[in-house]
């Protein structure tokens, strides 16, 4: 997965509430179902958020093209 895929290369960029659906039932951010050979995950609430969460923002952090301007300013701190 890369974070520019799926938020700065979509018509509608995922969001949180989008990715969640889209990882446990199938659906993507334009109501469309995903592949069928794409996996539909059974996580628990926490643990879906979690994973969610991760793809929007923990990868967009290990690529610098995508960092915001506050994190560019933090590292620059350190």
């Amino acid at each position: 997965l890369r974070h520019s895929a799926i938020v700065l290369q979509q018509k509608h960029p995922y969001t949180l509430a989008l990715l969640e659906r889209a990882i446990s039932t199938g659906v993507d951010n334009q109501d469309q179902p995903l592949d069928l050979v794409m996996p539909r995950w059974q996580l628990s609430r926490q643990d879906l958020h979690d994973v969610a969460l991760y793809v929007l923002v923990g990868l967009s952090k290990s690529q610098p093209s995508t960092k915001s301007s506050a994190a560019k300013a933090t590292a620059k701190q350190r």
